[in-house]
């Protein structure tokens, strides 16, 4: 089970592309997959940091710079039996999404509200109304995960929230963390005003990546402080977060961290995508937003204020740890690979099983052929299906019980597909679980199967909405969709 993640770093981009991909991908691989990261942009040590994951890397030519279509191309080159691909970049759009669904389908990480062609869209932000941002950018196909409860965070965060406290308010320990790279040092200018804004008995952790442009100066500070310790290149940043009192940060990914901490936070802008999430922050409470880089003096200011204004730092660590439950990562995963339901292929020890679930009113109701026929019929139909090749009849079970059939008729290139729930189970989700993981199972067992299509009863709403939303497109009295 393999999937792609898109996603660059550097210097002017940050890291956080990269490090949210990264938590998605760590999910996956719980569930038994495998990630490979395409990069055209990565600093060595990120690259270091995906390995050690054990996640695979692979690089770009330099060729494809700027030019969609070519990056699309290199990003699938060589690749077979994909799952997914993951894209987080700004500079890839439609014409990318649309060159890759071709051949395996897109979950696009945007934080812009762009127009979109893949079959998920994720915007982790928090927006007083976030359908809004996207309206007829996203056609209905596309599947729309929005909000912080789809916070790509790592699973050390979901441990972190169970434990995290409401804040009293009193600044005593302050976490200055302004991103992995911060190559305009707006480090130096949150500790210089820290020195002007706040007791010199508060204590300062300061965390840097890397790359940033100034380790010396800011071990510099800490030392002649006396009560500050820098530390670089932190692998889990929970211990930090969760016992500091007020945060000093960026806007970006980082600020779901923060919220599964209750951690309080002083939150800049230091790019243009930022500035709506601080703003809708700042009128949501779970953080104060100023909405461009700040000179030392004015950060100053802010800080003097909070610390004057301890019910409002513990009202903002409240409204942090209401946002988000720190489970997105998981809850993608599940979304992509769902790990409770399982298929097997069908026996003939099944006949009396399938026959039941086919005979039952509830299913019935919504085949092809409603007309009733003997279970000796039942039998002759199954042995004809179990030595067909060109035939794949599934069992599904969810939790280690039997709970639905997914069968695919296969001719060539194309293949069509049934599915039914056993009696009882419907409407808690299970179809659509069980659909994906027998396109799983499709994928594996016939890779040359490139469009899938079904039919659907037009009085079963709930079967056509469940096609749909796996991204089969309607082509008259039928659904079908291409697959790779």
């Amino acid at each position: 089970m393999r999937f792609l993640f898109r996603a660059d770093a550097g210097t002017a981009i940050g890291a956080g592309h990269v490090m949210r991909c990264m938590s998605l991908a760590n999910a996956l691989q719980a569930r038994g997959a495998h990630a490979c990261f395409v990069s055209l942009d990565l600093p060595a040590h990120l690259e270091t940091v995906l390995q050690a994951q054990g996640h695979e890397v692979r690089r770009l030519p330099e060729a494809v710079r700027g030019d969609e279509l070519g990056d699309a191309r290199a990003t699938l080159d060589g690749e077979q039996s994909l799952v997914a691909c993951v894209v987080d970049h700004y500079q890839l759009g439609r014409a990318w999404e649309a060159e890759v669904m071709a051949h395996a389908p897109v979950l696009a990480l945007d934080d812009l509200g762009r127009s979109h062609t893949s079959r998920w869209m994720l915007d982790q932000n928090y927006y007083a109304d976030p359908q809004a941002r996207y309206g007829t950018g996203c056609p209905a196909s596309v599947q729309r995960l929005l909000g912080p409860s789809f916070a790509l965070l790592r699973s050390e965060f979901e441990h972190a929230r169970a434990s995290a406290r409401v804040r009293d308010g009193v600044l005593r320990h302050v976490l200055v963390f302004l991103g992995g790279m911060d190559s305009g040092n707006l480090t130096a200018t949150a500790l210089n005003a820290i020195d002007l804004g706040l007791s010199p008995g508060v204590r300062v952790t300061v965390i840097a990546g890397a790359s940033h442009p100034d380790l010396p100066g800011l071990r510099a500070w800490c030392d002649a402080r006396g009560l500050a310790a820098l530390h670089v290149q932190v692998s889990d940043m929970t211990p930090h977060l969760l016992s500091a009192d007020l945060a000093i940060g960026a806007g970006g990914s980082s600020t779901w961290e923060r919220c599964a901490c209750g951690l309080p936070t002083v939150a800049i802008c230091l790019a243009d995508n930022q500035r709506e999430v601080i703003l809708e922050g700042t009128r949501a409470g779970f953080l104060w937003g100023i909405d461009h880089v700040p000179s030392t003096d004015e950060l100053a200011i802010v800080l003097r204020a909070l610390a004057g204004a301890p019910g409002l730092v513990q009202h903002m660590s409240e409204r942090s740890l209401q946002m988000t439950d720190a489970r997105g990562a998981s809850r993608v995963a599940e979304l992509l690979l769902p790990k409770s339901m399982q298929v097997r292929d069908a026996t003939s020890g099944d006949a009396r099983m399938i026959y039941e679930w086919r005979t039952s009113p509830e299913v019935m109701g919504a085949s092809r052929n409603a007309a009733s026929f003997p279970f000796e019929d039942h039998l002759a139909w199954l042995e004809r299906v179990l030595q067909d090749p060109q035939r794949l009849l599934l069992i599904g079970l969810h939790d280690g019980r039997e709970v639905g059939v997914v069968r695919f008729d296969i001719n060539g290139d194309r293949a069509e597909v049934s599915i039914f729930l056993a009696p009882g189970t419907m409407g808690a989700g299970l179809g659509r679980a069980l659909l994906v993981a027998g396109e799983h199972k499709l994928r594996e067992k016939h890779p040359q199967v490139t469009l899938v299509d079904a039919w659907v009863n037009a009085d079963n709403p709930r079967s056509f909405h469940l096609f749909q939303h796996l991204g089969y497109s309607h082509r008259i009295s039928r659904l079908e969709k291409e697959f790779a």
